[in-house]
């Protein structure tokens, strides 16, 4: 460190840097505490599987950026709904049509052909706690309306613009275009469809899914649009829900899909 310019300077005769990448030789001293760390980690959180158990090798790269439908973002979103489904299938409970979620909270890509092992699957959705303080958010459900599904992708979309922390995805059956030209609200997004169908034309009910971290944040989204934007999450009659359902964490459900489609 120069202590005048307090900037750091290479000195002449100091070694050559070492470039930081897979040949560094770890350290078996703290490869044992990681280790140790983990598995109390997953005790805590009340499993029994070996968190080093690799569960998923994918055949392609799924890389994680901000980008609108990105691979990252699509694997989780989607799986977690299909996988979802299946749960609410078992109850009785009406598909989910749409999975959505913000970039901010999906921490890393998952690349073709290196193993990954139950807790880095943790580590890729790992933000938030449950209602009982235990690591791994939970999934909650509810209905809304065609018009709040299209004012909340609305506000989304713009609203990535001005954050650096924000992006959001949604599960791929949802699909829109952005004209780089439009008024928001007015017709900036276009054609956003779910299934294939506009959802402008849909006289039902839309039941969403998300995880419990952003719908707590649902007030925030009413405060940032000065109230322009309100989403009022509802059950099956369109009666307001106090306390929206909630099912498994959001990592549980991507492991499972993630272990039981080893093609992808």
């Amino acid at each position: 460190m120069n202590r005048t310019t307090k900037k750091l300077v290479l000195k002449k005769n100091s070694p050559t840097l070492i470039s930081i990448n897979q040949n560094i030789t770890s350290d078996s001293g703290w490869d044992k505490r990681i280790e140790k760390w983990r598995e109390k980690s997953f005790k805590l959180m009340g499993h029994s599987e070996n968190p080093r158990e690799v569960v998923f090798q994918p055949k392609n790269s799924y890389p994680r950026s901000r980008e609108l439908f990105n691979p990252m973002g699509l694997l989780v979103t989607s799986g977690v709904r299909e996988q979802l489904n299946k749960e609410l299938k078992q109850k009785s409970i009406d598909p989910v049509d749409v999975y959505f979620t913000s970039m901010g909270l999906i921490r890393s890509s998952f690349e073709k052909n290196i193993p990954y092992n139950r807790a880095d699957i943790f580590e890729a959705v790992s933000i938030g706690f449950d209602q009982k303080i235990v690591p791994g958010v939970d999934v909650v459900h509810f209905y809304i309306t065609p018009d709040e599904m299209a004012s909340l992708i609305n506000f989304l979309e713009i609203y990535s613009h001005f954050t650096s922390t924000f992006s959001p995805i949604a599960s791929s059956n949802l699909t829109y275009n952005v004209r780089w030209y439009g008024v928001p609200f007015l017709n900036r997004i276009k054609e956003l469809k779910i299934d294939g169908r506009l959802v402008s034309d849909e006289k039902r009910l839309i039941h969403v899914a998300t995880n419990r971290f952003v719908t707590n944040n649902i007030e925030t989204v009413r405060l940032l649009s000065k109230g322009f934007v309100s989403i009022i999450p509802k059950d099956r009659e369109g009666k307001v829900l106090k306390n929206l359902p909630t099912h498994s964490k959001e990592y549980k459900l991507l492991t499972n899909y993630l272990s039981e489609n080893p093609n992808l």
